[in-house]
């Protein structure tokens, strides 16, 4: 059995659907049903080294800074395995400035940009497009960094291994 980590999953843990055999370990900052593991995903992560054969993570990068973002990224390639590997999803702020230039300010074009703002960790604060987000995992040392299909053409992923 190998052991994935998934960062902030919120109300849906994704990494479930795709890791069916595995055990998830989440950490989130607010106490779900399934968190497993509460701590702040911006700060260094409460794991030993180099446990986890896979690190997971869908639309939380958006509600880091940059700075926690990269030591989200930084923790992220600590606890990983040699040859294990992350894959990051997060909102395309590319497609979403093109929707503000055609559509204007539409609420799910600033839902997209800012957050729903529902609580206090639903905003964004950082946005993300293919260079940023290939120099930040490269930035702490990941290696065959690439930019893959999401999931909707409003998301971006990339996809990274630690060797």
């Amino acid at each position: 059995m190998r052991y994935i980590l998934e960062l902030g999953p919120g109300h849906i843990i994704q990494a479930a659907q795709e890791h069916l055999d595995d055990r998830i370990v989440t950490i989130d900052r607010r106490q779900l049903g399934w968190t497993s593991v509460l701590a702040d995903a911006g700060m260094e992560f409460p794991f030993k080294d180099q446990i986890f054969a896979h690190v997971f993570s869908s639309h939380l990068f958006e509600h880091l800074s940059f700075a926690q973002a990269e030591q989200c990224a930084r923790s992220s390639y600590r606890v990983l395995k040699p040859f294990g590997t992350i894959r990051l999803y997060m909102p395309n702020l590319e497609y979403w400035v093109r929707c503000y230039q055609g559509e204007g300010m539409t609420s799910h074009v600033a839902e997209n940009i800012y957050g729903r703002q529902k609580h206090p960790w639903d905003y964004h604060l950082s946005g993300w497009d293919k260079k940023n987000l290939v120099e930040l995992v490269e930035s702490v040392g990941f290696s065959g960094v690439a930019i893959i299909p999401g999931r909707s053409s409003d998301e971006l992923c990339v996809m990274a291994v630690r060797l």
